[in-house]
């Protein structure tokens, strides 16, 4: 537990702390597992103070010197970090911060992006729609719903899955519909069944990432990067997809109707029992995709480049023939079995 002596000197204020800490800087304060909640720490001389899983919720750590202080496992949840000093010596592993609609992120922007400051395994519960974290490289962050796994935020001793090293977002179930999450790293992120509808994923990182059955309808995925990334049965529907790349990404059993993917690269993707209903796949590079049994009606094909493609099987039916002749006409593609009016495309 912590020093008493610290910690009563820490409770008469800040003023008394900081006189203390000015007369003895050769003192290291002991506030390990010290319960600080909404206290006001605002300019509080924290350097180096062993502050392990110490219990600072809704407390004010405006412009607090934090170099070198040990916040591993520390519970942060609404505490006001605006400004604060912080370093490469900081110590964040096993952080908790609980955000609701009412905070500020832009408190936290300085903490998430400090430059070489340790990140691994941060635990952002609680996270709400409309919250902008563009710009956060949060790719050896975990995040999730502490209610989901069972954790007691207020004991510390066993974190279970946290004691693993990870590099990864781990949202999965999160709810951040209508998010700005622009130009975010988010690489190798856990986001299975995650709602991101309407979200702002312009440019984002999401190469190998994991979004199986994730809830992306009319998302902003201009530019996004989903090289490798797993979509298998997520919700896709009027997604803008433009210029993205989707590279090696399985989106088997996605729904894509309506998607905007013109000029996306989706070399070697798999969209097997796709449904891209009304898709707009002008000028898109589908080359050695398998596209087995993949609804295409109503799709836009305009110079679409589909060498080695796989459509075995794919529903073609109210696509324009002259986009079926250009089809045919590419080389080492796969069109056996294909359902297009009164067609029938056995050998090609």
């Amino acid at each position: 537990m912590a020093h008493q002596e610290h910690l009563a000197l820490l409770k008469q204020g800040v003023a008394v702390w900081n006189e203390w800490r000015n007369e003895h800087p050769e003192i290291c304060p002991d506030l390990f597992r010290a319960d600080l909640r909404g206290m006001d720490l605002q300019e509080a001389n924290l350097e180096r103070a062993y502050l392990c899983a110490a219990v600072l919720c809704n407390a004010n750590l405006a412009r607090a010197d934090l170099r070198g202080a040990d916040l591993d496992r520390a519970y942060l949840s609404g505490a006001d970090l605006t400004r604060a000093h912080l370093d490469t010596t900081t110590h964040l592993n096993h952080i908790t911060l609980s955000l609701d609609s009412d905070v500020d992120l832009r408190s936290y922007r300085l903490l998430l992006t400090f430059k070489g400051v340790n990140l691994d395994s941060i635990w952002l519960s609680g996270i709400s729609p409309k919250l902008d974290l563009s710009r956060l490289d949060l790719s050896k962050t975990l995040m999730w719903d502490p209610q989901d796994w069972e954790i007691d935020p207020n004991g510390f001793e066993d974190y279970g899955i946290l004691n693993g090293e990870r590099s990864n977002v781990h949202l999965s179930s999160v709810h951040l519909s209508s998010a700005d999450l622009h130009e975010a790293n988010w690489s190798n992120a856990i986001l299975r069944h995650a709602d991101l509808s309407f979200a702002d994923l312009r440019g984002i990182d999401l190469r190998d990432a994991d979004l199986r059955e994730a809830n992306l309808r009319h998302a902003n995925l201009i530019g996004a990067k989903l090289y490798g990334a797993n979509l298998s049965k997520s919700s896709l529907n009027q997604a803008n997809l433009a210029g993205a790349d989707l590279q090696k990404a399985n989106l088997c059993d996605a729904n894509l109707t309506g998607a905007k993917l013109s000029s996306a690269n989706m070399s070697n993707a798999n969209l097997d029992q796709a449904n891209l209903t009304g898709a707009w796949l002008n000028e898109t590079v589908l080359e050695g995709a398998s596209l087995r049994r993949t609804l295409l009606c109503q799709a836009h094909l305009g110079q679409t480049q589909c060498r080695g493609a796989n459509l075995r099987g794919a529903d073609l039916r109210s696509i324009p023939w002259l986009f079926i002749m250009e089809l045919t006409l590419q080389p080492e593609i796969t069109l056996t079995e294909i359902l297009w009016g009164d067609v029938n495309f056995k050998n090609k």
